[in-house]
């Protein structure tokens, strides 16, 4: 799910003149990523399965994490395997093309609302 997601991003960057696709695709998937796991851990959290708080001492160490995840994510979608997946993307139908578009938006933005209701006081009455 997310090569395609990261391919539909990459394809969207690669229209800017002074952009790095592969950068900045790797970027928004790492922040999708990460962000869609701190939902799960808020929502688990919130839940009273697991309080994971008690094991963070410093808001801080998610910077560290981040970017070594942006590092394995960026290693794993190599030009060769880019090329590849472009390839194969193109072959898509154009309905399905804009699918994977409209999908990478929800995928980035969606995860971020979600994250923002399970920690205000809303998330009580839900």
């Amino acid at each position: 799910m997310y090569k395609w997601f990261f391919i539909s991003t990459y394809r969207y960057y690669s229209r800017f003149k002074n952009e790095t696709p592969r950068v900045s695709a790797t970027a928004v998937v790492t922040v999708s990523q990460f962000v869609t796991t701190l939902f799960l851990l808020v929502l688990v959290r919130r839940l009273g399965v697991w309080d994971f708080t008690v094991y963070v001492h410093s808001k801080f160490i998610a910077v560290p994490i981040m970017l070594t995840w942006m590092a394995i994510v960026y290693r794993y979608y190599s030009m060769e395997k880019i090329t590849l997946l472009l390839k194969r993307f193109e072959e898509f139908p154009k309905w399905r093309r804009r699918f994977w578009g409209i999908m990478s938006l929800i995928l980035f933005l969606l995860p971020m609302i979600l994250c923002g209701f399970a920690t205000s006081s809303i998330a009580h009455f839900l």
